[in-house]
Formats: structure tokens, sequence, C-alpha cells
């Protein structure tokens, strides 16, 4: 992709920066808490919750994701903080900061067309696990479940078996599972 079509397409996409900027000002008194969730493998998942008060006990919106290390350029040094960054704008942007066509940030959409040009769709990655695992955990936290009913509803017993076509499927329903999850929320 050629540099200039490559900025016209993320430049709908929205810096973490910003999002985070905006919070402070519209809740100087709010807080954002990150925690790692797992890094196994050379894979990094990250939850972020954000408080509009700092003595709210429960989170008006929290995000997750997730970095493999070694993936981009900056995740051979700084996967761990690169993903927590992450977290914290989908958490931002899922209460409501700074969306324009995606709860995405620029990072994510710039990491994800990276990925897609260096790794062939019908292998299966880490990153594909890691994705199935981020999400059905977000499902299953909106839902009060645990993961392994999410594993089940979407018939996963074992990660190492599926197939492309079975990660792919299984992406796409969290993917639906979740928009709809966040429309019953909002």
């Amino acid at each position: 992709m050629q540099q200039g079509n490559r900025k016209d397409a993320l430049k709908d996409y929205v810096e973490v920066n910003v999002r985070v900027e905006k919070f402070w000002e519209k809740y100087p008194n709010g807080r954002i808490q990150t925690d790692l969730v797992s890094w196994e493998n050379g894979v990094i998942v990250m939850k972020a919750n954000v408080y509009k008060d700092i003595n709210d006990q429960i989170p008006s919106a929290n995000g997750f994701a997730y970095e493999k290390e070694g993936s981009t350029f900056i995740n051979k040094t700084s996967a761990l903080e690169n993903c927590e960054t992450s977290a914290v704008g989908r958490a931002l942007a899922l209460l409501g900061f700074e969306i324009k066509k995606s709860i995405a940030s620029r990072e994510e959409v710039e990491n994800a067309k990276l990925q897609q040009r260096e790794e062939p769709q019908s292998t299966i990655t880490p990153e594909q696990i890691g994705e199935i695992k981020t999400k059905a955990l977000q499902f299953a936290q909106a839902r009060n479940q645990p993961p392994e009913k999410v594993y089940e509803a979407l018939k996963i017993t074992n990660f190492e078996e599926l197939t492309g076509r079975q990660v792919m499927a299984a992406i796409k329903k969290l993917d639906k599972w979740l928009k709809a999850a966040t429309e019953k929320q909002g």
C-alpha cells in the first residue's frame, strides 16, 4: 500500500492520546486502571477499566487488547506498553470518546494492516487465538459468566485443533455478540 493511500485509510481513526486527553478534560476526578490479564507464549492480554470518578466502585467502561511480542517494530521492545495503550483506547472508545467509524484506535488499525500483509490467512496465528480469547473474555464479562461458557457456545474445545475457517467464524461471531452486548448496555 502506498504511503498516501495508507494515510487516507487511517484518517478516520483516532490516536489513543487524544481519547485520554478528552477523558481527563471531561472527568478530571476520574480514574484509568490497567491490569495484565495474561502473558503466555509471547502473547500479552491487558484490561483497562475507566471510571468517571475516582471513588466509583464499578467501571464506566472497560477494554481489552492483546499484542504479540516481536510482531511489529514497536512490539520488539514495547509490546506490553503498546498493549496497555490499546486497552485504554478501547475502554475510552466504549465510553464514547472520539469515535468516528470504529472503536479501534489508529495504532490498532495500523497494526492489523501490518499483520494481514505479513501472515497468510490460511495459517492460524497466535494473534488470532489471542483475539478469540480476548473477545470471549470481554463477552463473558459483559454477560457475567465464565469464558468457558463462551467457548462452549462457539463449540471450541481445543484451540490447537481449530481450522482457519473455524477461527475466522469464531472471531466474526464474537464481534457480532460484542456489538449486540455493547448496544444493549448503551
